[in-house]
């Protein structure tokens, strides 16, 4: 049996697949990753409470969380955010953060436990020309009461039409899988400057930039080679990831690549 929870009437959330379902007119569904899902799943465990940090890293990573850096918790609340986001008909920040202590369920959030015993993921509608392929291919395959001798010609046919059909069924499965899962990590960050070769851009949810301005101080980045630097930081953290990529991140028509990297030490006076 799966355990879920139904957000303000109009959001699904099923944990153990990692799903987010909307329960529109338009019935979306978006797969996040393990490490967002756990997140989502104890701010809705702990309703109404202010999470602490901490609690996350012990929540989400066990014992590996005192390894994860604060900016891998952060950028995964951002993809929780963009995943609800693209699934909700009306956007509303369901996840609130509260600077220096930790993240919370937004105030008003209603939210109720289902309990299904199917796989969640049967319970999704799948578009009437994908269910009526999936239809005529179970009643295709029902066998006859007692055997039926069909003539070669027919057989041949048959077996070329329930080829075609499943190799359509696979194509349409495999570009909505991969539609799921393409997250524009980087779209709301912030072009800070361009210097040189080097188009950087940061975290707009910082409260300032003066740690990201002492970070580029401390490090020479070479642009020749990836010209696109994402930098994530923030005040009361200790480290400053970076991220940089040949092209920008965005562009999924190109071949991307990209190198990440953690400065430590990274303090104001």
């Amino acid at each position: 049996m799966s355990k879920g929870y139904l957000i303000n009437n109009t959001l699904e959330f099923w944990p153990e697949d990692h799903l987010l379902v909307s329960r529109g007119a338009e019935r979306k569904t978006i797969s996040i990753n393990v490490p967002a899902s756990r997140c989502f799943l104890l701010i809705l465990e702990r309703e109404g409470e202010l999470i602490p940090q901490l609690d996350f890293f012990n929540f989400v990573w066990g014992e590996a969380g005192e390894n994860v850096p604060p900016n891998t918790l952060y950028q995964n609340i951002s993809i929780l955010r963009r995943g609800l986001k693209a699934v909700m008909e009306q956007p509303t920040d369901l996840v609130v953060t509260v600077p220096k202590q930790g993240f919370k369920l937004s105030d008003g959030t209603h939210v109720i436990v289902l309990e299904s015993e199917n796989d969640p993921e049967l319970n999704i509608s799948l578009p009437e020309e994908i269910n009526g392929q999936i239809n005529t291919l179970s009643s295709e395959n029902e066998l006859p009461s007692e055997p039926t001798a069909l003539p070669s010609g027919n057989f041949r046919k048959w077996y070329a039409m329930l080829a075609i059909l499943l190799l359509l069924i696979t194509a349409v499965h495999y570009y909505l899988l991969n539609r799921e899962h393409v997250y524009p990590y980087f779209d709301n960050y912030t072009a800070l400057k361009n210097s040189g070769q080097c188009h950087i851009y940061v975290n707009s949810d910082a409260e300032d930039y003066s740690v990201h301005q002492k970070a580029l101080q401390m490090i020479n980045l070479n642009c020749r080679r990836y010209p696109y630097v994402y930098l994530s930081a923030y005040k009361v953290m200790p480290s400053v990831s970076f991220i940089t990529c040949n092209r920008p991140f965005d562009d999924q028509k190109q071949t991307l690549s990209c190198a990440s990297y953690n400065l430590r030490g990274v303090h104001l006076p």
